[in-house]
C-alpha cells in the first residue's frame, strides 16, 4: 500500500483488519475446509497461521481483532503497542472549539515522522499515523 492508500482509507472493517494484522500482529484468518483424521468430518484450518477449528463458526478475524478505527478503547490499544516498539507519538486537536472537532496524529521513530491526516474521529487519526509505519518509502 502507498501512503496515499492509507491516508485515504475510512475508517470501518478494511482499515481495522489492517491495523490487527499489520500493527497488532493478529491473524485474519483465511479458512480451508480439509477432512478431519480422526473421523469422516471436516475441519477449517487458517492458511496463515495454521489454527484447526472444528465448530460450526470459525472466528473470522482471530481474537485480538477489534473495531481500531471507531473505539477509542481498542485505539489505546494500538497506542500502547505502538509505545511498546519504540514509537514517541503526539497529537494535536487541530480547531479545539469548532464542530466536527479535527485531530492529527503522529507517532516517530529514529528520526522518522508519520503522520496522519487532519480527520473528523481520533480512533481514525491513530490508525492512519500507525498504519503508516508499517509501509516503506
Amino acid at each position: 500500500m502507498t501512503k496515499d492508500e492509507i491516508l485515504n482509507m475510512e475508517e470501518g472493517i478494511q482499515l481495522d483488519i489492517l491495523i490487527a494484522e499489520r500493527v497488532m500482529g493478529a491473524c485474519a484468518h483465511y479458512w480451508k475446509i480439509v477432512p478431519r483424521e480422526d473421523d469422516d468430518g471436516v475441519c477449517r484450518i487458517c492458511q496463515k497461521c495454521h489454527l484447526e477449528f472444528w465448530g460450526l463458526r470459525p472466528p473470522v478475524y482471530g481474537e485480538n481483532y477489534d473495531s481500531y478505527s471507531t473505539n477509542i478503547s481498542a485505539a489505546l490499544d494500538v497506542i500502547v503497542k505502538m509505545e511498546n516498539n519504540d514509537y514517541w507519538w503526539t497529537a494535536d486537536n487541530i480547531v479545539p472549539n469548532s464542530d466536527p472537532v479535527v485531530y492529527h496524529w503522529r507517532f516517530s521513530k529514529a528520526g522518522k515522522r508519520y503522520d496522519s491526516n487532519y480527520d473528523f474521529s481520533l480512533p481514525l487519526a491513530i490508525c492512519h499515523a500507525a498504519l503508516l509505519t508499517t509501509i516503506e518509502e
